[in-house]
Formats: structure tokens, sequence, C-alpha cells
């Protein structure tokens, strides 16, 4: 399937798709974390309200509290 009789400039196209594709999905997950610890710190300092927007801290718990429990489960059990 992998012809290896490809030109020096065919492989230095797709190396430099493969480097695009690599730094847009490190970029993107870089937006994420950066989002995800703003939200928490902005939570913390009270600059937004943690009663309407939660903390990821506090969603990651729950639902860890949730895991443990297996009232997650139960949950679903009841719509099924």
């Amino acid at each position: 399937m992998y012809d290896k009789n490809i030109s020096e400039d065919r492989k230095k196209y797709l190396r430099k798709i493969k480097k695009t594709k690599i730094s847009i999905i490190l970029t993107q997950l870089l937006v994420l974390i950066v989002f995800i610890i703003g939200w928490e710190i902005f939570a913390n300092k009270g600059i937004i309200d943690s009663f309407i927007t939660s903390q990821p801290s506090r969603i990651v718990e729950t639902f860890l509290n949730l895991s443990a429990n297996r009232t997650f489960n139960t949950f679903r059990s009841n719509f099924n």
C-alpha cells in the first residue's frame, strides 16, 4: 500500500502535513487546559459564581464519588 518510490518533495510535504496536524492538536489541548485552569482559578477567587458554573475540581470530585458509590449506574438503569 505504501509506495517506497515517493519523491523527496512528497516526503517533505507529508512531514509538513503531519507536523501541522500535531501542532493543531497540541494548540487545542493547550487552549482546553488554559480554559479549565482559568475556570478553576476564577471560581476560587469568586470572580465567577461557582454556584452557577461550578468548578472543574467539584465536577471531577462528584463524578468520582458517583462512580465509587455506583450511583451513576443505578441512575442509568432506571431509564433503560
